[in-house]
């Protein structure tokens, strides 16, 4: 197993669409579509959208595609209610995403001008 794919099988329920679906009904079927040097950062990124769902457990969250476009992480998600009956507040919940997804863009940004490395401790 290769490492996206272990980023994928640890995040299982984020990634679901890579498992469950075909690339005729996903973008997620094609894996993470990113240069290596960002793989600790999706990661991060991750792991920090599986705290932020522990606060929110009227939803789940199922990545779409995650992908390097124009030299900038591209990580497209939905949000799918976990009881029919309640209606979240999606722009609200979109808007905190969305600045967790911001803070990983412009670490793999600084990244690749050098500005940072990531240094992954070994176990």
């Amino acid at each position: 197993m290769d490492r996206r794919e272990e980023i994928m099988s640890k995040h299982s329920e984020i990634f679901r669409q890579f498992f469950e679906e075909t690339i005729q009904t996903s973008c997620m079927p094609w894996g993470l579509e990113v240069p290596d040097a960002w793989l600790p950062v999706v990661e991060w990124l991750c792991d920090s959208l599986r705290h932020w769902l522990a606060w929110h457990p009227e939803v789940k969250l199922e990545a779409e595609q995650v992908k390097e476009k124009y030299y900038t992480l591209r990580f497209y998600f939905t949000l799918i209610p976990v009881n029919e009956d309640i209606t979240p507040d999606y722009k609200e919940l979109s808007r905190e995403v969305y600045g967790i997804i911001a803070m990983a863009e412009t670490m793999c940004r600084l990244i690749d001008n050098g500005t940072i490395t990531w240094n992954e401790k070994e176990d």
